[in-house]
């Protein structure tokens, strides 16, 4: 007994009518049809025994294979955008912890400064004390004695009072930088 048998027309092995319809669709639009190759993926067997059907099945091949390398082009052109954005993200965080390292260093900067200062300010009040004892002493002296040391008291209260509005000025700027 001889079983050779002839090639089956699409539909022959299916029994569903939806099947029917799409194995139909394919059988009439051949590699042009518009039926997904996901649709007929359980009539493979049966399409590829129709030259119809096996043309469709590689056109479909074919198609999903452009699609992937598609995607996946698409995929490596976002991921170089992403790096792209990562790295200016990380390059902008850098300059802005370099931009605060040097804001703390210039605060540093003011608060020696501001420390010193004090420091002068103190000294230039003993020195200023101590002239006044010798005012003191000098008033009990002549007075001409007298009259020079008042005029050297001016004279150094005068720096003393220009020292503080400096003083006084440059904590103003420091603040304003902090507030900045």
């Amino acid at each position: 007994i001889s079983c050779a048998t002839a090639p089956l027309a699409v539909g022959e092995l299916v029994t569903s009518s939806t099947a029917l319809d799409t194995l139909a669709e394919v059988r009439r639009e051949g590699a042009k049809s518009q039926v997904l190759l996901k649709e007929i993926l359980p009539h493979v067997v049966e399409l590829a025994q129709d030259s119809e059907g096996t043309r469709f099945l590689q056109a479909k091949l074919e198609t999903a294979n452009t699609t992937q390398q598609t995607l996946e082009d698409k995929m490596k052109a976002d991921m170089k955008e992403a790096e792209a954005r990562m790295a200016n993200m990380t390059k902008e965080m850098q300059e802005e912890k370099s931009k605060e390292a040097r804001l703390v260093s210039d605060l540093k900067a003011e608060d020696l400064k501001e420390a010193q200062l004090e420091n002068d300010l103190r000294a230039e009040r003993s020195n200023e004390k101590h002239l006044e004892d010798q005012l003191k002493q000098e008033r009990a002296g002549s007075k001409e004695a007298q009259e020079e040391s008042e005029k050297k008291r001016a004279n150094e209260t005068a720096q003393v009072t220009q020292q503080l509005q400096e003083e006084k000025q440059l904590r103003e700027q420091t603040e304003e930088k902090v507030k900045q």
